[in-house]
């Protein structure tokens, strides 16, 4: 059969190749059409690639380029002719075998759709892709801990050594300043009372007893019906240690709890005789200590108990502070001076009046000394 070329010239330009013009004007060859044929014979009779046609076209409607859709749209008569075809000519068994080593190259180089997450029950809540993977929970150990807190141990050995030094500082205050001073330190600078106590709770822990203990024992043998006063209170131990708190009036410095009333221990506000037991544990501080003791006086009912319970190295001697006591009003009732730390003095309040108490021998301040 005759048929021409047709060449460009030099000056056109070269839109198709001389080939390409070929297969446009005489059509592919028998053999080539008899192959794509039975290729897409075997693709439509391949159950399993019509199922992933439909899922690509469901599952992933997004994917789907619009030259595609209107592809579709354009020749949906060829895929019924394919379908016909496939039923007037079967596939024998080596085309079969073509069409699915066709399909299995093909899909290797298919890019696989994204599988739709399973449903999950109405009314559930989907879990976030930011959600942590649960794991067992490890302790920290002694050095995390230490990173924890910020301080390693020598910070902490310095920062107790600080705490130490303030502690001692306002031992000092309390012991050589009047009361009105350490009440107003006190009101304007409430943390310093934490503080002290704090260390005041440390020294605590040295000694061989807990003077207070022995004050908590001796309220607890006593009817709950008498009323109580606690001079110094510290943090109300006392009050908090006996049935019917209610009964024991606190004071202190200041109040960091409900059951302590903030105030200076040389004025309580308290009715005349009124008070069945009246403690100082370790509280005669500051230099009009014997300001206490006569505000003690004008609250206690007659014959009322009082208990002092101080540091020995306090006193230049027991017998002359018992004497300064009885010209306050005070009668010695009994002595325990056996614990080598602390001396206990249990008086009861006299009938007659007090009388002058000046020039009375002072009690010495309880100072730490300084490491």
């Amino acid at each position: 059969m005759d048929f021409e070329i047709e060449v460009p010239s030099w000056g056109e330009a070269v839109s198709e190749s001389p080939i390409f013009v070929l297969k446009k004007r005489f059509g592919p060859s028998k053999d080539h059409s008899r192959k794509k044929q039975k290729v897409e014979v075997a693709a439509a009779s391949n159950p399993l690639q019509q199922r992933e046609r439909k899922t690509n076209t469901k599952g992933s409607a997004a994917s789907v380029t619009a030259p595609q859709k209107q592809n579709e749209k354009q020749f949906p008569q060829q895929e019924q002719q394919q379908q016909q075809q496939q039923q007037q000519h079967p596939q024998s068994k080596k085309e079969k075998k073509k069409a699915k080593n066709l399909d299995a190259d093909s899909s290797k180089h298919e890019v696989q759709p994204a599988k739709a997450p399973p449903a999950r029950p109405h009314g559930q809540a989907a879990k976030r892709s930011h959600e942590p993977t649960v794991q067992a929970a490890k302790r920290p150990g002694p050095q995390q801990q230490q990173q924890q807190q910020g301080l390693s141990s020598l910070q902490r050995a310095m920062a107790e050594r600080l705490a130490g030094g303030k502690f001692r500082w306002l031992n000092e205050q309390l012991y050589t300043t009047p009361s009105t001073h350490s009440f107003e330190l006190f009101q304007q600078q409430p943390e310093l009372f934490e503080l002290y106590h704090e260390g005041f709770r440390r020294q605590v822990t040295k000694w061989p007893e807990n003077p207070l203990d022995r004050c908590i024992a001796y309220v607890r043998s006593c009817p709950a019906s008498l009323r109580v006063a606690d001079f110094g209170c510290g943090d109300a131990r006392l009050a908090r240690s006996v049935p019917n708190p209610d009964r024991v009036d606190s004071f202190d410095l200041h109040a960091p709890n409900e059951f302590v009333t903030a105030c200076d221990v040389a004025h309580v506000p308290l009715d005349d005789g009124c008070i069945d037991i009246g403690v100082f544990c370790l509280s005669l501080m500051g230099t009009n200590y014997v300001d206490f003791l006569r505000e003690a006086y004008r609250v206690l009912k007659p014959k009322a108990v009082l208990l002092i319970a101080e540091v020995k190295s306090r006193f230049a001697g027991v017998a002359d502070f018992a004497g300064v006591l009885r010209r306050l009003g005070f009668d010695l009732v009994s002595k325990d001076d056996k614990n080598t730390m602390f001396v206990f003095l249990t008086l009861a309040k006299s009938a007659t009046r007090p009388c002058d108490a000046s020039g009375a021998p002072a009690l010495k301040p309880c100072i730490y000394k300084k490491r």
